[in-house]
């Protein structure tokens, strides 16, 4: 079969080969189709870019306290406002993206590399192995999100990198049960029991040909798990367990401003849709892709 396909493939013209040796194009055409999908790509892309660049494009330093110009209201000079110190509020959000940016992909490869590693191994060898593993991600799941959180906060201490270990242990049952259902399927299918014909082993049949084909649900996964943990950086530090000050995070700006909301709106208004477009953008771009991936989806 394999040089049969071959041959059909030699026998076509260049832009045919293109499209027949990189499936990844139709995907792409489908996901360019899909304007939510582009409109999370374009969001996620600007916000990436703000936050690279922000010792650039930052019109103040986020820490310079300067208490002539307290709450100052939005103006030329400072377009988002300043806050009770005087900081400069749009400097601060350009900063603070790169908290978010780092909790996203920090957190979510911790996440990912946990999940990934049990999920695969509770799939494919089942038995006892399956059911202690899926017994620990119902005992994750037991706990409510946000108090799970506060717990591993509790235990490891306030600070950034601790940040990316609480929320990376809390989402890896999620992958872990995306993956491990999704190699309960393939470890049926023909190359894997050709594989194993052929006498290669557990690992290489794992990493090598089983994973390849369930990366898809794990690249929508990752998505919209980044937003979900920009959200969850923003909740610890605006309990005060997260990111602390002076620090720039959004999180811990809403929490200052929450004594001058009344007074100073600029200074809960600015963070707060920082945070809901960057979290919005993320599941935008998750759903575009799922469905881009998906062909029962029709775009």
């Amino acid at each position: 079969m394999a040089q049969q396909e071959l041959e059909v493939i030699e026998g076509m013209d260049v832009a045919e080969k293109k499209v027949a040796i990189t499936p990844t194009r139709e995907i792409w055409k489908r996901f360019r189709r899909h304007r939510m999908g582009m409109a999370g790509l374009i969001i996620v892309f600007l916000i990436v870019v703000v936050a690279m660049l922000a010792p650039f494009i930052a019109p103040y330093d986020p820490l310079e306290v300067k208490f002539e110009d307290s709450l100052k209201s939005p103006s030329l000079k400072h377009p988002f406002g300043t806050d009770l110190l005087g900081r400069d509020v749009l400097s601060r959000i350009i900063y603070g993206s790169r908290v978010s940016i780092q909790v996203g992909v920090i957190a979510v490869a911790i996440s990912l590399i946990i999940g990934l590693i049990l999920g695969l191994v509770a799939g494919f060898f089942g038995s006892w192995i399956d059911v202690i593993i899926m017994r620990l991600v119902d005992i994750t799941y037991a706990f409510p999100f946000l108090l799970f959180a506060i717990a591993i906060m509790t235990i490891l201490g306030p600070g950034f990198i601790n940040v990316f270990i609480a929320i990376g242990i809390i989402n890896w049952a999620w992958f872990a049960r995306v993956v491990r259902g999704s190699v309960l399927s393939a470890r049926e299918q023909e190359y894997v029991l050709a594989a194993r014909a052929l006498g290669a082993s557990s690992t290489r049949i794992m990493f090598k040909h089983i994973m390849p084909n369930i990366v898809a649900p794990v690249i929508v996964g990752a998505a919209l798990n980044s937003g979900y943990a920009i959200l969850a950086e923003a909740a610890l530090s605006f309990l005060g367990i997260g990111v602390q000050p002076p620090d720039p995070s959004w999180g811990l700006m809403l929490s200052d401003a929450r004594s001058y909301i009344s007074n100073a709106p600029w200074m809960t208004l600015y963070p707060g849709l920082a945070i809901s477009i960057t979290v919005l953008g993320f599941i935008l771009l998750g759903n575009g892709i799922r469905d881009a991936i998906d062909p029962r989806l029709k775009i």
